[in-house]
């Protein structure tokens, strides 16, 4: 073969090699070592900010002023919930349940840690709500809102002590179950972390009490926080409900059941209708009714 001819084929290899580089483009062919390292350097340039803006907000709950206190907790939980890097909010949780030293706040441990996810508490943190669970009265502030959170983190292997508790539950003035006791946010615990039994006894509790306003108001929030088919089912029963709570007193106005359960749904549920700004309440109500009536099935956020 002449060289000529040679040349020409190499010439027509190169093109045709150059052609599919370009078409394929560096996102086909893989990101260069240039990119990789700029990506990591990226990637380690976010996580130390978070570190710091951590740090800043754990400075913050050490305040003497309870205005930057509250900004300190809040910035953690919204981290710890928001954040796309596990790793970033595991260390805003590790921050976070230590609200728990501060009896002021520590009350607010469990509303400050419900939007977060189980694989969000790491360790650390769970060696602390161990800790707390042991070495802590029950009678201390905030122990009932330390055990709704060690159901939160699904530290399963805390069943056996949350059982200790038993079902002995303290009565109210009225003589009805309390459900703002220890033991009764033991047992939503239990049932929230797969306990069939403690599941079973919430459910019955709560549709055998006989002050369905009370259940409106304030046992709708415990459905929803143990996650199950059957708690959604009894809330579900409230969002189909067309009553309102008794008026008690001038100030206290009543609301309707049904506005209740869509607010325990709504951060139950993934893809549960969305408030806007634009609905009024019956047409809120009709499109989340109109949505749980179409679910064969759903998704618990956790």
């Amino acid at each position: 073969m002449s060289k000529p001819r040679i040349r020409h084929i190499i010439s027509i290899i190169l093109a045709v090699c150059s052609a599919v580089a370009s078409f394929a483009g560096p996102s086909e062919l893989g990101p260069t070592g240039a990119e990789l390292q700029d990506s990591a350097t990226t990637a380690a340039s976010a996580s130390a900010a978070v570190a710091a803006r951590v740090a800043a907000l754990q400075h913050l709950t050490k305040s003497a002023v309870a205005a930057d206190q509250l900004s300190g907790y809040v910035g953690l939980c919204q981290i710890a919930r928001d954040t796309p890097e596990k790793a970033d909010a595991q260390e805003a949780v590790t921050a976070l349940v230590r609200i728990f030293d501060d009896p002021p706040w520590a009350d607010h441990g469990y509303p400050y840690m419900s939007a977060v996810s189980a694989d969000r508490f790491p360790d650390e943190a769970k060696q602390y709500l161990r800790a707390q669970l042991r070495l802590r009265d029950k009678r201390d502030r905030g122990y009932r809102a330390v055990v709704l959170v060690v159901g939160i983190a699904n530290m399963k292997d805390e069943i056996p002590f949350l059982k200790t508790f038993g079902t002995d539950f303290p009565l109210d003035r009225d003589g009805h179950l309390y459900y703002g006791s220890v033991e009764w946010a033991a047992v939503c615990a239990r049932a929230r972390m797969g306990d069939d039994d403690a599941t079973s006894l919430c459910v019955a509790l709560v549709r055998e009490q006989p002050d369905k306003d009370c259940v409106a108001t304030t046992l709708l929030s415990s459905l929803a926080y143990i996650r199950h088919p059957e708690a959604v089912a009894l809330i579900s029963e409230y969002l189909f409900s067309d009553s309102f709570t008794q008026q008690k007193g001038r100030d206290v106005l009543p609301y309707d059941y049904a506005k209740l359960a869509i607010r325990a749904l709504r951060g139950t549920i993934e893809g549960f209708p969305a408030i806007t700004a634009s609905r009024d309440r019956a047409e809120e109500i009709k499109i989340s009714r109109e949505w749980m009536s179409k679910q064969e099935s759903f998704e618990f956020i956790k």
